[in-house]
């Protein structure tokens, strides 16, 4: 579960370089989410919310005054919970009446203060919500790409041995990979590595958004099938790019600054590459 986003993540989830930045900054003053998997149920602690607006009414005083003065209800917009806190250094405890609202709630908490911060902390929460709901749709994507993988890393060690007498190692899964980035994106691995940042100890496509991710794992489910049939290299590959141009006719390379062309170009390098 995320409770934090990190720049990269929000890159790669399509936010512009203004969201990103009023995430990072108020992510760490403002409540972070509870449970921000599905950003539904209660979610917020409101009195980190209280803290972060600056309200200068008792806690407890200016939430009893919001519920009733907006019609609030409790567990339908927020939950109370009894905590257990220590009193100073003795073994004793006091309860503490803790409050859990949902994110409606907390962005109509915030718009009501009609001030500045409160005015951010309600574009923070939409954002964050639009942030962990791009985040479920990506990884709905990525966890079925990474799935296959596998399955395509033993459809061609099982092809290899049968036109080799071996079975394929890490060499010949990495080219696999290429291939399959080249006809997607124009570009193999290590060139996305340089053009988007990824660090050493990061999967590239971990940081891919979520269409070019699409799109690579219809090409290993495609691959596999082709591995299968043992069509020979340039004929397969062949095959895959007329596949996936008439899944994804408008594709464009990966790197802003390439065209369609640029794209062909080197899917025809490719070929050449492997022909000669």
């Amino acid at each position: 579960m995320l409770t934090k986003f990190k720049r990269k993540e929000l890159e790669r989830l399509s936010f512009t370089e203004d969201e990103i930045d009023l995430i990072m900054k108020y992510q760490r003053k403002l409540p972070i989410l509870a449970n921000n998997d599905g950003i539904d149920g209660f979610c917020v602690n409101v009195e980190d919310l209280w803290e972060q607006l600056e309200i200068k009414n008792r806690f407890d005083k200016w939430i009893k005054g919001r519920i009733k003065s907006y019609k609030f209800h409790k567990n339908t917009d927020f939950i109370t919970i009894v905590q257990k806190c220590p009193i100073g250094t003795t073994t004793g405890f006091k309860e503490v009446l803790e409050y859990q609202v949902t994110i409606d709630m907390a962005k109509q908490l915030a718009m009501i203060e009609k001030t500045d911060i409160g005015l951010l902390a309600r574009r923070y929460f939409i954002l964050m919500e639009k942030a962990v709901k791009r985040n479920a749709d990506w990884w709905t994507i990525r966890n079925p790409q990474r799935e296959h993988y596998k399955p395509l890393c033993e459809a061609l060690s099982e092809n290899i041995r049968r036109n080799c007498g071996r079975f394929g190692d890490d060499y010949d899964f990495a080219r696999e990979a290429n291939i399959l980035n080249v006809i997607a994106t124009g570009s193999k691995a290590q060139s996305i590595r340089n053009y988007i940042g990824v660090e050493v100890n990061e999967l590239t496509r971990d940081r891919l958004e979520k269409e070019i991710n699409q799109k690579i794992d219809f090409l290993q489910r495609q691959d596999i099938i082709c591995l299968g049939m043992n069509m020979p290299i340039v004929e397969r590959i062949k095959f895959l790019i007329s596949a996936f141009d008439i899944t994804y006719p408008d594709a464009q390379p990966i790197k802003s600054y390439l065209n369609r062309a640029d794209l062909e170009g080197a899917r025809r390098q490719l070929i050449d590459d492997l022909s000669s």
